[in-house]
């Protein structure tokens, strides 16, 4: 998706270009004339109509701090229309621009300045926000309330007081709620000021049928001529164990991380010689040795051996278990593709140089550092991580033979049950099995990251491979973020 630089303050208005050379443009046009330019779509406009889905108009949402679009691809799969995503960050803006609909807008969000927006994003009926979450987090040492970094939260509420939307979510880490004894309680003053009711929860992403253990505050405002929900967090999907409530209802099984990467098979890449370019592009990638069949378009790419290729369409109804609709929509069994014997090829699953030998003697679902660390496969991933940190090893281990006369990976002796641990942007926690047979563990792929955050597969990551990782670990998992926004369609909205 292109973008052009355009003055706010002259005519001059730049060529359309990705994300990253539109914003030089603008840096550029800064420095000769000191005049701001801002980022739009080089797209024609749809002339404000709102989007339309199976005959019924669409709610506006507008994502602030939007990064790669996590939240963004959950509100749009929750009937939403995303008029605009802003964020600083360029290479997390061209993989949401590459992925999903409306305005990505590149700007310095504590300059609390609405006409920066597309005209339809000015008024929009939910607004979602995740500011940066650095000064909060318990990963920190060096915690401090007064971190520069906190009072992104406020600027959020400065947006929100400036838009009005009429409901509201903030997404942030739980080391917020207990940095201070009333941290929460500004919070809370801060909506309230904006003209908005508001309620805090911690919610667990596993519950929601997200692969990972991942507990992040989730903050809801509602303003206050409007009534309030009946009931202001969406009900639970998944549990620990499967569980029947007291009304009835019926609550699956954490989904594992075995059932949500283990049907991708090798990486690209695996085994090969180290320093070799294994690169993705977003709109080109490969298979294992041979060409893909398939441009992105959009939609999940499968791959089949005969050459052929199906796309299918963005989960609105999620796969029961892995959070996602089903891989493959085919004449191929899909136990075959489990088997290996049909390989999915996707985009963003390359292989990473890594001491595989090392990395196969963590004992699975423990972190011995920040750069060491291993998911289980029968639980949900731990909490993935943005940040320098490697991602986690694979549960997986490597058959001590000639890789190059293996097929897929066969299931060998490994735990296989479980979610993942939370995910944190270049950082995931894995459980493996390691044996005198087995000559190493390899590092999770982008692509299985993603799935342990509950992203389709559609949705191609853009920018270096450790930009990718951090886009990953940065974002707010999908799936939750659907729950939460179709929750406030339906009790809010009432659409």
């Amino acid at each position: 998706m292109k973008h052009r630089a355009v003055c706010s303050e002259c005519d001059w208005t730049g060529e359309p270009k990705l994300m990253n050379g539109a914003a030089r443009d603008a840096d550029e046009h800064r420095d000769e004339t000191g005049h701001a330019a801002k980022i739009e779509r080089a797209a024609a406009t749809d002339g404000g109509r709102v989007q339309e889905r199976d005959g019924v108009d669409q709610p506006t949402a507008v994502d602030l701090f939007c990064g790669a679009g996590g939240a963004s691809c959950g509100i749009h799969a929750a009937g939403f229309d995303v008029v605009a995503g802003v964020d600083k960050n360029a290479v997390a803006l061209d993989t949401h621009a590459e992925n999903l609909p409306g305005y990505t807008v590149r700007h310095d969000l504590t300059d609390v300045d609405p006409s920066i927006l597309p005209e339809r994003a000015r008024s929009p009926a939910y607004l979602h926000g995740s500011p940066p979450c650095k000064g909060f987090s318990t990963a920190n040492d060096g915690r401090d309330i007064d971190d520069e970094r906190n009072s992104l939260v406020f600027r959020f509420t400065d947006w929100l007081a400036a838009l009005r939307p009429r409901v509201a979510t903030m997404e942030n880490v739980t080391g917020m709620t207990n940095i201070t004894t009333h941290f929460m309680d500004r919070v809370e003053a801060a909506f309230r000021e904006a003209g908005y009711a508001v309620r805090w929860r911690t919610l667990n992403a596993a519950d929601y049928g997200v692969p990972q253990t991942r507990r992040r505050v989730i903050t809801i405002g509602v303003r206050e001529d409007l009534p309030a929900p009946s009931r202001w967090f969406p009900a639970p999907t998944h549990a620990e164990t499967p569980t029947t409530t007291l009304d009835g209802g019926e609550l699956a099984e954490w989904v594992t991380v075995e059932e949500a990467i283990s049907d991708l098979g090798r990486p690209v890449g695996d085994h090969r010689p180290q320093g070799e370019n294994n690169g993705t592009s977003a709109a080109r990638w490969r298979g294992r040795d041979e060409p893909s069949h398939t441009l992105k378009t959009g939609g999940t790419h499968v791959t089949r051996p005969d050459g052929g290729f199906q796309i299918t369409d963005q989960v609105n109804e999620p796969h029961q278990k892995a959070g996602r609709r089903p891989m493959v929509e085919s004449d191929e069994p899909a136990n075959a593709i489990r088997a290996g014997t049909a390989p999915l090829k996707v985009p963003n699953h390359e292989a990473m140089n890594s001491n595989r030998q090392r990395l196969a003697q963590i004992e699975p679902g423990t972190a011995p550092s920040a750069a060491m660390s291993r998911v289980a496969a029968d639980e949900p991933s731990n909490t993935l991580v943005a940040g320098k940190a490697a991602p986690p090893a694979h549960y997986r281990t490597i058959p001590n033979h000639n890789p190059r006369e293996a097929t897929e990976y066969e299931a060998h002796d490994y735990e296989s049950d479980a979610p993942a641990t939370t995910i944190t942007g270049a950082r995931l926690t894995e459980r493996g099995h390691h044996e005198s047979q087995f000559e190493g563990a390899r590092r999770l792929t982008v692509r299985e990251c993603a799935r342990l955050q509950s992203f389709p597969d559609w949705f191609v990551f853009t920018g270096t491979k450790t930009s990718q990782y951090a886009q990953v670990g940065n974002a707010v998992p999908p799936r939750l973020q659907y729950h939460v926004a179709g929750h406030l369609r339906d009790e809010v909205l009432r659409y």
